[in-house]
């Protein structure tokens, strides 16, 4: 079975070599670590033909266009996809500025061995540097068990894009065109998991570190409420824009808002329950003033 670790990039000149090199050290090699850049303005693209040459194993491709992050994975793996037809193999799902632990590989890949299609596992939340700012994603705010269910998992994600592990079987029977009421790719595939009950495990063990910097700050609007209140006006329309969505899809859930607010009512912590009502009630707004339908 090969292993395959997809890099989606865009403007990633300060990180994509660190966490290339993490990728290519690991205790159970990868087969292939393809790139596939999107439209990026700085030194990205001449960093990647660099670490091509120096990594015999990486490929990479060049795209003219960045509609947005989840876009640039769902073309991805769609390319990864037809190119491995007939192929057995399991896809790992990388950030730029992410980086694996030296065994991620080879405890992923040894869950997919046992039958799992779909691996995530917890992650060490660091700054800029890779010095730790939580030792785990998935404490208090995040749990697997409560959270990875329906219909918990149609009003908020808790898994991380960066932590998926794909079997090409799961793979092949996924929905990848793009549509712009999916907020995220790793969202979409996640509820995909819990809708076709495809088989997964989680590790709970830190793979590799959330990297935390100016344009990609985790929890800032946990510890901001203005921001929080700014926060869940925008997703108010996303929320309900993207049931639509999964309503159109066959998934079991719903836009009726009355529906929405007695399926939040489980969401643990209270913070978490009260963001998303408060969403919500952005969501009846838009709604009563036929901003959606």
């Amino acid at each position: 079975m090969l292993k395959i670790a997809l890099i989606c990039s865009h403007n990633g000149e300060d990180f994509i070599a660190q966490q290339v090199e993490s990728i290519a050290k690991q205790s159970l090699p990868v087969d292939f670590i393809i790139v596939h850049d999107y439209s990026s303005t700085d030194s990205t693209r001449e960093k990647i033909k660099g670490l091509s040459e120096k990594y015999l194993n990486l490929s990479y491709v060049f795209f003219d266009f960045a509609k947005s992050a989840c876009h640039s994975f769902l073309n991805s793996i769609a390319v990864v996809r037809e190119a491995q037809a007939g192929s057995e193999y399991v896809l790992y799902l990388c950030d730029q500025d992410d980086v694996w632990a030296y065994n991620k590989n080879e405890r992923v890949f040894a869950e997919i061995r046992k039958g799992a299609e779909f691996v995530f596992h917890d992650v060490i939340i660091s700054d800029s540097d890779l010095n730790p700012i939580k030792t785990s994603f998935y404490h208090k705010f995040w749990d697997v068990r409560r959270d990875f269910v329906l219909p918990s998992l149609f009003l908020s994600n808790c898994v991380i894009g960066h932590t998926i592990a794909l079997s090409s079987v799961f793979l092949s029977q996924l929905d990848l065109d793009f549509d712009e009421r999916i907020p995220m790719h790793d969202w979409y595939i996640s509820l995909s998991v819990l809708n076709r009950s495809v088989s997964y495990s989680f590790i709970p063990e830190q793979l590799s570190s959330y990297r935390q910097h100016s344009s990609n700050v985790l929890g800032a609007s946990q510890a901001n409420p203005l921001a929080k209140i700014k926060k869940s006006y925008r997703h108010g329309k996303a929320l309900l824009l993207y049931q639509e969505f999964l309503l159109s899809k066959g998934f079991p859930t719903t836009t009726n808002l009355l529906r929405l607010f007695r399926n939040s009512l489980s969401l643990r912590p209270f913070s978490k329950l009260g963001f998303i009502v408060l969403t919500l009630t952005f969501s009846s707004f838009f709604k009563a003033t036929r901003q959606i339908k």
